[in-house]
């Protein structure tokens, strides 16, 4: 968990939004199924990049967007408890990993946030996905769905994922 709290810290907060994703950035395939029960099997196509702040705003704050999360958050409960998972385990992490977002990670995004001049009202949802990610990659060995690992990923790139494009898990990301 450390490491992963590191290695968010020192992400490129924003920092490309707008710009091209980098050549070659794939993001796994959320659907452990398809995907070989999560086995580093990445998508060939790459997620879709929302041109502008305002549209990526639409989209972040949409009622799909919001459902996509909570469907990914029920799969990955279910995978959980399939794989002998308790429900006090996952608590427990779910605890550690939201104190750690909450006190180490979200003042830097806080930070940035403000000095970007960027809507202040994107840190709860980064919040979520931040701890969405964090989780999802503690379980990584259960072959859960990957919505949060993806996040994860394209904030390590400096982007901002706003939205998704399809029917979870098929579809894409929206990308800003």
């Amino acid at each position: 968990m450390h490491q992963q709290r590191d290695l968010l810290i020192s992400v490129p907060w924003f920092s490309r939004c707008g710009q091209p994703l980098p050549e070659g950035f794939t993001v796994p395939d959320p659907d452990p199924l398809r995907a070989g029960r999560y086995q580093a099997v990445f998508w060939q196509e790459m997620p879709y990049k929302v041109v502008s702040w305002k549209e990526a705003a639409r989209h972040f704050r949409s009622r799909k967007w919001e459902e996509t999360g909570l469907l990914s958050k029920s799969l990955r409960a279910g995978d959980l408890l399939r794989a002998g998972y308790a429900p006090a385990d996952y608590n427990e992490l779910n605890t550690v990993v939201v104190q750690t977002v909450d006190t180490a990670i979200i003042p830097v995004v806080t930070d940035t946030v403000q000095r970007l001049r960027l809507p202040v009202a994107i840190v709860p949802e980064v919040t979520k996905q931040l701890i969405r990610g964090l989780l999802e990659s503690q379980f990584a060995d259960v072959g859960i769905y990957a919505l949060g690992v993806s996040l994860l990923k394209v904030y390590q790139a400096g982007h901002l994922p706003c939205g998704w494009e399809g029917n979870w898990p098929d579809g894409r990301l929206m990308v800003m």
